[in-house]
């Protein structure tokens, strides 16, 4: 399905895949708080495109999708732009 939506990474550090796969060869690696374009989404993965312009499949647990319209975009779910200022 096409989304062409704003996310952020909300891992670490995530493998992105040539395909929708673990098994796919990974073709770059996306670090938390980096920002992409959410362009498909297909059972449990996201295409995405970094700012760099690569472009692959990560799963969709590692991306939380922004807002529409919203130009704040943060990986933590309190909204804070700050890890340390979320009481988890």
């Amino acid at each position: 399905m096409t989304l062409e939506r704003k996310g952020v990474i909300t891992v670490n550090i995530a493998n992105m895949y040539r395909n929708a796969n673990v098994k796919s060869e990974v073709v770059s690696q996306a670090i938390i708080g980096t920002t992409c374009t959410v362009k498909l989404n297909k059972r449990g993965w996201y295409n995405i495109q970094l700012p760099d312009t690569y472009l692959g499949w990560i799963p969709a647990e590692a991306v939380r999708l922004c807002k529409a319209g919203s130009s704040i975009c943060v990986p933590w779910s309190c909204g804070h732009n700050h890890q340390s200022l979320c009481k988890h």
